[in-house]
């Protein structure tokens, strides 16, 4: 399993790299300027002379370093890229061993195929990005009247109630409905109610509820709502929504 704080540790390699490669650049810049004047007054043991040598060595485990850690950088970026990359993650029997590890997959498969547009999202399993389980749909909602539109839509199962909203959450049909607003984009998700870092039948219920109210946004969802395999949809499970009989599910 390849977190995103796993991910973002490695690319600090690539950055120690450019730093590293800046550092011999300037060592490199400064040798050759003083280059002249070491000819004409260094001499044995004179402070040009010391301070040059340094430089050179300073040049040379630079230029070291930064292969190495350009190059294990890089090396992670492309395994951790190769690893996400879209297809079937099933074939992973670490990540199975995850994803499996509170839900049976055949319940998975069935709380997948039951809802159109909310989606299963595992949480990572430790670590400050980790919000847990949870149902989420995630809409385009580049200006404030595009989030209007979206809770006017969801009010619409009582026009009589307003919508009873705090700064993170919505309640719809006496469902919480948690909200995060990033980057352009409105994530609604939902989690069990008495277990707020779970997913149950309860939630998933939940979530075919509120989906009926998301009908006259179609065309502002985007899909998947994670674009990685922590996201159970036909992007990353794509086996998921074969017929039962060819998926030749296990219990």
């Amino acid at each position: 399993m390849l977190s995103r704080g796993y991910l973002i540790e490695r690319a600090v390699y690539v950055l120690i790299a450019l730093a590293l490669a800046g550092l011999a650049w300037l060592s490199a810049g400064w040798t050759q300027g003083h280059y002249a004047d070491l000819m004409r007054y260094g001499g044995p043991g004179h402070w040009l002379q010391w301070l040059t040598l340094v430089s050179g060595v300073l040049l040379a485990v630079s230029f070291v370093l930064a292969a190495a850690a350009g190059f294990a950088g890089l090396f992670f970026l492309f395994i951790s890229w190769a690893m996400e990359a879209p297809g079937d993650s099933l074939k992973n029997p670490q990540w199975c061993e995850l994803l499996f590890k509170e839900h049976p997959k055949r319940q998975l498969r069935e709380w997948a195929r039951s809802m159109r547009y909310f989606r299963f999202i595992r949480g990572s399993g430790g670590g400050m990005d980790d919000y847990g389980d949870r149902l989420a749909v995630v809409l385009k909602a580049d200006y404030g009247k595009d989030i209007q539109r979206i809770l006017t839509a969801l009010a619409a199962s009582d026009p009589a109630a307003p919508l009873s909203r705090s700064s993170d959450f919505v309640r719809v049909r006496g469902v919480k409905v948690d909200i995060h607003d990033s980057g352009g984009k409105l994530e609604l998700s939902i989690r069990d109610s008495e277990q707020d870092w779970e997913v149950t039948q309860a939630a998933v219920d939940a979530a075919r509820s509120v989906e009926t109210l998301l009908e006259p946004l179609v065309e502002m969802l985007i899909e998947p709502p994670q674009d990685d395999k922590y996201c159970v949809c036909p992007k990353y499970y794509p086996s998921f929504w074969q017929d039962e009989g060819a998926a030749q599910l296990g219990k």
